[in-house]
């Protein structure tokens, strides 16, 4: 399994990529905005995506709305991870066709939770 995570604060970053290997091993990309993260997908073509909103360069809005122009990424399963709660973004990137949603400050268990219903989804195909 390819996970990828896109987050501009290194910390934040190499956070989420350790509590993603303690909970399944798999091969962990980084990306650090929303342009060095569309490159990764094109390159790598991960199973699942974690993803910041906020980032300098390229945002995650839009970089989760080029993500679902192209045909082959439609179902790529991407997670938003925001401090950022109200309704307007919410409903923004739901109609993008998130897998979820995590307010920050992640947790193991937000990530565990997510990472296990998401790997149950894909064995249910």
């Amino acid at each position: 399994m390819k996970i990828l995570v896109v987050e501009d604060d290194t910390a934040q970053r190499l956070l989420v990529k350790r509590m993603i290997l303690q909970i399944k091993e798999c091969e962990v990309f980084e990306a650090k905005d929303g342009v060095e993260g569309l490159r990764v997908v094109e390159i790598v073509n991960p199973d699942l995506v974690f993803t910041d909103l906020w980032m300098p360069v390229m945002n995650g809005i839009t970089m989760l709305e080029r993500i679902r122009h192209k045909p082959e990424f439609k179902t790529l399963p991407v997670v938003v991870m925001s401090a950022l709660n109200d309704k307007e973004t919410v409903g923004s990137v739901v109609q993008l066709g998130v897998s979820g949603y995590l307010l920050k400050p992640i947790t193991q268990k937000q990530i565990e939770e997510k990472l296990l219903q998401l790997l149950e989804h894909e064995t249910e195909k």
